[in-house]
């Protein structure tokens, strides 16, 4: 099903209660996932947006009232699963475009003062 492009760009707060909206997903667990999901690399909110989501339409089984139970120990169960299901390299090529990302910014945005205000600074590498 995914998720349109206007909803991962909320802003946190109400990206959280759309998760608890559509998932039945409290901030605690959400704060959870999101934090697991950055400590396995994917840096990028957008990305780590869009992973949480197709964990949860994937993996999440909610309850007769709407909402999520994992259980004792049942997240990170859910989370480790989930993520030994992806193929090695969708793991990388998340990680990679991270990377990739990262890298890029840092050779093209330089932020430098000029009379007391940030300026954009553009620089291009060459190959030679």
């Amino acid at each position: 099903m995914g998720i349109d492009s206007n909803r991962i760009h909320l802003p946190d707060l109400q990206f959280v209660q759309f998760c608890e909206e559509r998932f039945g997903l409290n901030r605690g667990i959400y704060n959870t996932i999101d934090s697991w999901f950055f400590h396995k690399g994917i840096i990028d909110i957008v990305n780590r947006r869009k992973t949480i989501v197709h964990f949860l339409e994937n993996i999440a089984q909610p309850t007769q009232n709407g909402k999520l139970k994992f259980g004792h120990g049942g997240l990170s169960s859910y989370l480790s699963a989930y993520w030994d299901a992806l193929p090695n390299n969708q793991k990388n090529e998340k990680i990679e475009n991270e990377k990739n990302e990262n890298e890029e910014n840092e050779r093209l945005n330089f932020r430098i003062a000029v009379n007391g205000r940030p300026k954009r600074v553009y620089t291009t590498t060459s190959t030679v």
